[in-house]
């Protein structure tokens, strides 16, 4: 007798995760259904850290590999959704793990609206206290529920709606869940935020140089997405990647007339070396004290402030280095990389 198929199966994706899998699969464990109507599918892109093993023995179903040549977030979701018997799939990052009970509140919540085809909770940084950046930048993470554009990275589908949308596109190595939600929204779903923590994540960001990388990633990840769904005038993301590169703009336009006008007139040159930054700590004051975070820790708020514009610039680069390749106007020969 064939045992019934699984209510919920979970697909997690790792590349070298050996540090977090195992407690990223033992969160699975205690979403609130018995263990035989959960299924557990872990996608490995050619680890070399022996993650295949770590995942099998911590009890996953199912080890799929797909090639690290050419893997990304969004093929590795798609080889897990290939073998969903579930109704319903979570996907995972393998170095998040999931809050206790979350996966059965999520499916509570697909189940009492028929419109909605995804759900995510809020993201919390699983070691604010690890590195300054990561007590600034977990505050990028919605929190608020109400209705979204798209499901991050660790949510909770129905499975035959996804499926018929063909899955994540594979040629987005970055930005793949705001593409998808384009396509589902367009076919008539709608997806939400729950208001309870879904997830802890470790940002690991423990230098500038990383968090400039994150930024520049950030900026990639727009430019890519606006590609991907009518270009620079009308895609997804349009306004933001605009908004983007006007304020770099704005605030390296001062310096770059300070460095001209400093051979001829130094005193002027300084003044107008001054604006960026009083601009910028300007901006990051009015944004601390309207961000629905105040009051979160001594100091983070006006850093948070700091934070959502400095790192406008570096994402300015990185959506340069898009435009730059010709990857922004749908069509595009290179997008398909």
């Amino acid at each position: 007798m064939s045992s019934p198929d699984p209510f919920l199966c979970f697909v997690v994706i790792g590349l070298n995760e050996a540090a977090h899998l195992a407690e990223s699969i033992g969160s699975l464990l205690q979403q609130g259904f018995d263990r035989d109507e959960i299924e557990i599918v872990y996608v490995d892109s050619e680890s070399t850290d022996g993650s295949p093993e770590i995942a099998r023995s911590a009890g996953v179903d199912r080890v799929l590999t797909i090639p690290r040549r050419s893997a990304n977030a969004a093929r590795a979701r798609n080889a897990g959704l290939a073998c969903v018997r579930a109704p319903f799939v979570q996907f995972v990052d393998g170095d998040t793990r999931i809050e206790a009970g979350r996966g059965l509140i999520g499916v509570d919540a697909l189940k009492a609206d028929p419109e909605l085809v995804g759900v995510e909770g809020s993201l919390r940084e699983k070691d604010p206290n690890g590195s300054f950046y990561n007590a600034v930048c977990e505050l990028d993470w919605p929190s608020s529920e109400g209705e979204i554009d798209y499901v991050g990275g660790n949510g909770l589908y129905r499975v035959e709606p996804l499926r018929r949308a063909e899955g994540f596109d594979p040629k987005m190595r970055l930005g793949e869940e705001p593409e998808l939600g384009v396509r589902l929204r367009a076919a008539g779903w709608k997806m939400r935020h729950l208001a309870v923590p879904m997830a802890r994540h470790d940002l690991e960001l423990f230098s500038f140089r990383e968090y400039l990388h994150r930024a520049y990633t950030g900026g990639r990840s727009c430019a890519l997405v606006v590609g991907a769904t009518g270009g620079a005038r009308n895609g997804f993301w349009s306004a933001r990647m605009w908004s983007t590169l006007a304020f770099a703009f704005t605030f390296s336009a001062p310096v770059a007339l300070a460095l001209l006008a400093s051979p001829f007139n130094p005193r002027a040159a300084v003044v107008l070396g001054c604006l960026s930054p009083a601009m910028l700590l300007l901006f990051a004051a009015r944004k601390s004290l309207n961000s629905d975070h105040v009051g979160t820790r001594a100091g983070i708020n006006l850093a948070y402030g700091l934070h959502a514009y400095f790192s406008r610039i570096p994402a300015a680069l990185g959506i340069l280095s898009i435009i730059r390749a010709g990857w922004v106007e749908p069509g595009s020969k290179d997008q398909a990389r």
